[in-house]
């Protein structure tokens, strides 16, 4: 559940290192010129999270607060709507896909690891998740194979990164981050591995507690 941003706090530039603004040139402070200043909302929501106070949330909210099932769920869809593969799989790994295998091209969402952390602040907890994406491809031609492979993994960055994951997720934590060709697959089968992640925010510990 993410904050709601304060409107009506501003802050001069002085305020900031010299650093946070260098393309905009600022003077330094006189008493001759006029001040600059930039609301809250156009920083980072970690910039000033004192200044952001998590409200106590209802049962409701933690009922439906957002989960890691969400953000996947959305990442499935996400590459179904692509139109690109003929199964999109999750909660699997490519060995043990249901479906034939002569089905192709087609991705395995497979969920590796998550961390939490409130460095930010102690009420706001940040989840940090981390998948695998697996891209299979049948190709008899090694070449084509490699082609192929290439233009999904585009496909796939394209769909997923930046996206905030169906509302709940940060945009700019939302991507594939490195990929592995894997020259082991079996032939015909051609695979790339594509490890991805995402981050979301927790409003407090207690909203782990849900009901369904």
């Amino acid at each position: 559940m993410a904050a709601p941003p304060a409107s009506f706090v501003y802050f001069a530039t002085d305020y900031f290192t010299q650093f946070y603004f260098p393309l905009l040139e600022i003077p330094a402070p006189s008493g001759d010129l006029p001040g600059r200043f930039f609301a809250t909302t156009f920083f980072t929501p970690f910039y000033f999270s004192p200044l952001l106070p998590i409200q106590p949330g209802t049962p409701e909210d933690l009922e439906n607060s957002y989960r890691d099932a969400d953000a996947f769920f959305a990442v499935a869809t996400a590459l179904r709507a692509t139109g690109e593969f003929a199964g999109v799989f999750f909660g699997t790994t490519v060995d043990r896909r249901p479906g034939g295998a002569d089905l192709s091209p087609i991705a395995v969402i497979t969920p590796e690891w998550w961390s939490e952390h409130d460095d930010a602040d102690p009420c706001l907890v940040v989840r940090h998740v981390v998948f695998t994406l697996t891209i299979v491809a049948r190709e008899d031609d090694p070449v084509t194979g490699f082609d192929r492979l290439d233009r999904l993994t585009c496909v796939v960055q394209n769909a997923i990164e930046g996206t905030d994951l169906d509302g709940g997720c940060l945009p700019a934590l939302t991507r594939l981050c490195r990929g592995n060709f894997d020259v082991a697959a079996v032939y015909p089968e051609m695979h790339v591995s594509l490890l991805g992640e995402f981050s979301y925010l927790i409003a407090s510990p207690n909203s782990h507690f849900t009901s369904y």
